[in-house]
């Protein structure tokens, strides 16, 4: 069992071809245990519930299942950020990947998650209702197939969806200047519902990594991204 590491996390760091930014690694096909650190320079504390570990990632059942990764300041992005996941899923309902999203408890900030067949980046600079901006990708995502999904936002510009290492759809109407602070914990695999804890827009599939940086990575990045880790899931 890897567990949290810091010898073990040092040596994982070289699967994250772009280290300037990130502010949370998770490299899901390695960490096991209930409870492990993420393999960045912030070290949080992350908490399973439900998700089973298997050869590439975490299984998420669909209900009850998620990662808590908890709300350190490194979390509250206010600004640009870039989410990455390798992911594979059923491609029902709604289903978060990373969130910090709670829309009927009124602590909205950012989640990248997949409506349907589609990949979404969900940006409000609210806590509250009426403000939030989405961006959805143009292609489907197959279901039960690994896919690299990566949402970038840049503050009162852009924001972008990516497939597979390849920018898909760009919104650049109404794009906030900045980002809201939720009090929400970062999860994996769920997001909240008026709840201080995941309680829904549960994923049905398996999470292989999370990646988040505070700074909006270029297209050149996020393919790099994909080529450098590609060979583990394809």
């Amino acid at each position: 069992m890897i567990g949290g590491s810091p010898r073990y996390a040092k040596s994982l760091w070289s699967y994250n071809p772009i280290p300037n930014g990130c502010v949370l690694y998770l490299p899901l096909w390695a960490l096991g245990g209930p409870k492990f650190k993420s393999v960045d320079s912030y070290r949080h504390e992350c908490a399973v519930t439900g998700a089973t570990r298997g050869i590439a990632g975490r299984v998420f059942a669909g209900d009850n299942d998620y990662i808590s990764c908890g709300n350190g300041a490194s979390l509250q992005i206010l600004g640009a950020i870039t989410i990455i996941s390798w992911m594979k899923n059923d491609v029902t309902d709604n289903q978060a990947i990373a969130s910090k999203w709670d829309s009927a408890g009124n602590q909205r900030a950012y989640v990248l998650w997949t409506v349907g067949t589609k990949l979404r980046l969900t940006i409000s600079s609210a806590l509250t209702a009426g403000v939030a901006v989405n961006v959805d990708s143009t292609n489907n995502i197959v279901a039960d197939t690994w896919t690299h999904c990566a949402g970038v936002f840049i503050p009162s510009t852009s924001q972008k969806v990516y497939l597979n290492g390849v920018l898909d759809n760009t919104n650049t109407t109404t794009i906030p200047a900045s980002i809201a602070n939720s009090s929400r914990n970062l999860a994996s695999g769920a997001d909240y519902s008026n709840s201080a804890t995941p309680n829904a827009n549960w994923l049905a599939g398996t999470v292989g990594e999370v990646l988040i940086y505070n700074r909006a990575l270029s297209a050149l990045e996020v393919m790099s991204n994909y080529q450098a880790t590609k060979g583990r899931y394809l």
